[in-house]
């Protein structure tokens, strides 16, 4: 599997793509910009190679996505709703964050048929062991390299870390 590419960066989100793989971090709740990004490369990927791999990963929640980021989930969910299927979020972010962020996800599934279809882990490890077979890689040092590529492309800047 070829090297992740970036493709977008702010000092909150970052996204990168491999192949048919499409990562999206955030190191907060998001914005209206980072989701037309992700929405723009998913696109991509699937016209150039029939389907894609999403996997985002949530590290740091400290308040909730504004109502215009929850609007904009529920309608990329409506439009694109191939978007969802198959799709990883990995939430590392921990406390009361990741427990609103939860149920943010549970009701927003109840609106949106995409969301309902995310599979929600732990470890950047769980979700490339769930679609080792979506993403071709044959062995487990494949799967450990694309493990250990994803979680040092997803370690969160000191600036933002909790003091």
């Amino acid at each position: 599997m070829p090297p992740l590419t970036e493709v977008a960066r702010t000092p909150t989100f970052r996204l990168a793509r491999s192949g048919k793989l499409v990562v999206a971090v955030y190191h907060g709740p998001g914005t209206v910009s980072d989701l037309d990004a992700l929405v723009a490369l998913q696109l991509k990927v699937i016209a150039e190679l029939g389907s894609q791999v999403s996997m985002t990963v949530i590290t740091t929640l400290r308040e909730m996505p504004k109502p215009e980021v929850r609007e904009k989930v529920v309608a990329v969910g409506r439009e694109h709703p191939e978007l969802g299927k198959g799709a990883l979020l990995v939430l590392t972010a921990k406390g009361i964050g990741a427990v609103l962020f939860r149920t943010f996800m549970a009701a927003t599934g109840l609106l949106s048929h995409t969301v309902s279809q995310v599979t929600t882990v732990r470890t950047v490890a769980e979700a490339v062991e769930a679609r080792r077979a979506e993403l071709g890689l044959p062995s487990d040092a494949a799967v450990a390299a694309l493990t250990a590529e994803i979680e040092a492309y997803s370690v969160v800047p000191d600036a933002l870390k909790a003091k």
